[in-house]
């Protein structure tokens, strides 16, 4: 029922009890008429609560904090023990195509660059799932205290993901090839750096880490 049909029931209960106090009564239908109008006030009473809870603000219902498709756990390494490994561990709530990348310091240039991770099977890309515990593990021994980036992309389907090495290049290639900004904050020009080479669906997510 719609607020229109609903303040038109309490109008129609209203006439009636004044029809029910205007009309003559006689001393037979005394009882009838009482119990008539105790039924139109019963009416307009129920139609009046009914009106009150229609036409009462509702209230605001309570926004449902989105979770990220995608996360990037860290498990940094023992510096105790050789090789010294940095661990990351790509975590999803939804099968996905991934691909990691690594802006990491190259001794040659005494630089950051990127780097295209390849899994246990060689590949650039990989399938992954909730179930799934995949581990990126960076052999970081003598490595400088510099902070490195770890970027993975995942996207529903291997669309502009590289699928194989000429392509992971192509990529690489793109991703050197911009400028670098060393005003920005790292991580976030990490992440931008990687969405602007891969398409819009690509969902990415980017962890730090700096070897003491």
């Amino acid at each position: 029922m719609n607020d229109r049909e609903l303040l038109s029931l309490i109008r129609m209960a209203m006439d009636a009890a004044e029809l029910e106090v205007d009309r003559p009564e006689r001393a037979p239908l005394f009882v009838r008429s009482t119990r008539s109008r105790t039924l139109v006030t019963c009416l307009v009473a129920g139609a009046a609560a009914a009106a009150i809870f229609v036409l009462s603000p509702r209230p605001a219902a309570t926004p449902v904090e989105a979770r990220p498709a995608l996360a990037l756990e860290y498990c940094p390494s023992d510096d105790t023990q050789a090789p010294r490994i940095e661990h990351f561990g790509p975590r999803t709530e939804q099968f996905g195509l991934v691909v990691a990348l690594l802006r990491e310091w190259r001794g040659e240039c005494q630089c950051l660059a990127w780097r295209v991770y390849e899994w246990a099977d060689g590949r650039a890309i990989t399938a992954i799932d909730p179930s799934d515990d995949l581990d990126i593990a960076l052999d970081v021994s003598g490595a400088p205290p510099v902070e490195q980036f770890v970027v993975v992309a995942m996207s529903p389907h291997s669309g502009g993901l590289p699928v194989n090495r000429a392509e992971a290049e192509d990529l690489v290639a793109c991703l050197n090839e911009q400028d670098y900004n060393a005003d920005a904050e790292q991580l976030a020009h990490s992440e931008s750096m990687v969405a602007f080479c891969l398409p819009d669906d690509v969902e990415i997510v980017a962890r730090r880490f700096l070897i003491d």
